[in-house]
């Protein structure tokens, strides 16, 4: 059994525990009863949450060190590193568009080609051999389009 199937299980066992043992279905739905009975009340207690979790926010960045107010910007990140990997990101993507296009290309050339072998009247054996060589190139060059490798 992969890990995966494996973590999904204990997962799934760990949920079902959940809504079984300790009723957390019952629980949730006896919440939302009494949250439409109580409009008023279920207000109060949002809203009063809501300024409380403020204040505290409020309080803790007051008390914060005279280091923080000096430099604000300590708490950022340095994104030259990733906008470099963005970039190279992107300058990989450019070269393998590159890439397909220049093969199109000459899966295109060695089409023509093959074409103007193929309707000659008359076929020597190099030019036997010359549509057998490039037929699987072409062949070759199809493959790698459609995988887009």
């Amino acid at each position: 059994m992969s890990v995966e199937k494996e973590t999904r299980r204990q997962a799934e066992g760990l949920i079902h525990k959940l809504f079984t043992k300790w009723r957390l279905r019952e629980r949730i739905d006896y919440a939302n009863r009494w949250a439409l009975r109580h409009k008023g009340k279920t207000l109060g207690w949002t809203v009063g949450l809501l300024f409380s979790s403020l204040f505290v926010g409020f309080i803790l960045s007051l008390c914060q060190t005279e280091e923080v107010e000096q430099n604000p910007l300590t708490g950022i990140e340095k994104v030259k590193p990733m906008f470099d990997g963005l970039q190279s990101i992107q300058d990989r993507k450019t070269y393998q568009i590159r890439q397909m296009e220049g093969l199109a290309t000459r899966g295109q050339l060695i089409k023509e080609e093959l074409d103007s072998l193929v309707k000659l009247p008359e076929k020597s054996h190099e030019d036997s051999a010359r549509i057998i060589i490039r037929y699987k190139q072409l062949e070759t060059i199809v493959v790698e389009l459609k995988n887009g490798n």
